[in-house]
């Protein structure tokens, strides 16, 4: 397999997990405190900037395609799949879209604040 794909698929499936944490961090009170703490105020700050990190360097290594090639992977796994689907229907009939980067750092918020709450 050449470097370059791997690196590819090394950064996509590390920017997946970083999603994940913030969906699931709730589980945990350790975690959910770092997660609302921490995580997602740094993840705002990274949205703000006029780049991001991961997204550039997915870019750099595939110019014109690199957003097809991510969404190829992401739709591979099964679950991941299922919930791009779920998004895409989402896109469509909502407002704003509660699976965007923004809708998944609000529900990270409440979902660790109600796990440390409890």
């Amino acid at each position: 397999m050449d470097l370059k794909i791997l690196l590819f698929k090394v950064i996509c499936i590390f920017h997946i997990l970083i999603w994940l944490f913030i969906l699931l961090a709730f589980l945990n009170k350790k975690l959910a405190k770092f997660n609302l703490y921490i995580l997602i105020p740094a993840i705002y700050i990274i949205h703000i900037l006029p780049f991001h990190l991961l997204s550039s360097l997915k870019e750099s290594m595939y110019k014109d395609d690199w957003e097809e090639k991510a969404d190829s992977l992401t739709s591979s796994i099964i679950v991941l799949g299922q919930y791009t689907d779920i998004q895409k229907v989402l896109d469509k009939f909502c407002f704003a879209s509660p699976f965007s980067p923004q809708g998944m750092l609000i529900l990270g918020a409440i979902t660790s604040a109600y796990a440390l709450k409890r």
